[in-house]
């Protein structure tokens, strides 16, 4: 998702039906909720980058991670949310993300 700005401590979530989120829970601001997703991310583990637009150079523009997570479905990280109903939940929105002690299985919930 390029062109987002996500203002400091702020989050925001991506959905695959937004419509879907918003009739169920509405109290999100306009601008937090992103969809549709089309991707899918995998149980077994993924790599996710939080970048920042950096230097351009002629027509190409560099970016500067900010943040990663390189999470997994085995020990040390919660096996629960392999496919199981729980999701991945970072344990403060100030924590690094690509540490595991900074991240705990709870059940399923955008906030």
């Amino acid at each position: 998702m390029q062109g987002v700005t996500i203002d400091a401590n702020q989050s925001i979530v991506v959905v695959k039906n937004k419509a879907a989120l918003v009739s169920v829970i509405r109290r999100f601001r306009p601008g937090q909720i992103y969809g549709p997703y089309e991707g899918k991310l995998d149980n077994a583990g993924e790599k996710l980058d939080l970048s920042m637009p950096g230097d351009k150079e002629g027509d190409v523009r560099y970016y500067i991670r900010v943040d990663r997570v390189v999470y997994d479905d085995v020990s040390p990280w919660p096996v629960s949310p392999d496919g199981t109903g729980d999701s991945l939940h970072r344990k403060s929105i100030t924590a690094y993300g690509n540490d595991v002690i900074n991240w705990e299985a709870l059940a399923a919930n955008p906030l």
